[in-house]
């Protein structure tokens, strides 16, 4: 029974030394409207600029570059660690009925990068976010192209 108790005691403890985890949610892509826009008369050159920002093709290029971004935050935090319990022998026949001869194991794993691994997958993840903003500034530009 002490056994059980230091296992639960583990168990408890271990999203403490985890840390919170905190999630942003994936909302529209932020568009800069102004009282400017609003109030003053629509000019072609405030027009295409809108239809650079406004496009389907550009608010998908820009939640990708947010995800990028964010898979580039994730990959320089440590691996989450990971319990487990496991009941074994119990509700069989004979010797094994009911819950006196049940076993239970309660483990812990934690992985760690070695080698420097994790530094150059937060690297690689930046040069990709990076790819994916540029990405949508093409985006953006042709659009206003198309528009113009």
């Amino acid at each position: 029974m002490k056994t059980v108790f230091r296992g639960l005691v583990a168990a408890l403890a271990m999203p403490a030394l985890a840390g919170l985890a905190h999630a942003d949610g994936c909302g529209p892509a932020p568009l800069s409207a102004t009282e400017d826009m609003k109030t003053s008369p629509l000019t072609l050159e405030a027009a295409i600029a809108r239809a650079g920002q406004a496009a389907p093709e550009v608010l998908q290029a820009a939640l990708g570059s947010k995800a990028a971004s964010a898979e580039a935050d994730q990959a320089g935090r440590w691996l989450n660690p990971a319990v487990s319990l496991e009941t074994e022998n119990f509700a069989g026949s004979g010797t094994l009925e009911g819950f006196d001869a049940y076993e239970t194991t309660l483990s812990f794993e934690q992985t760690f990068r070695l080698g420097d691994k994790r530094r150059l997958s937060e690297r690689a993840a930046r040069a990709e976010a990076a790819l994916a903003s540029a990405e949508r500034e093409v985006q953006r530009l042709e659009a206003q192209k198309l528009a113009g």
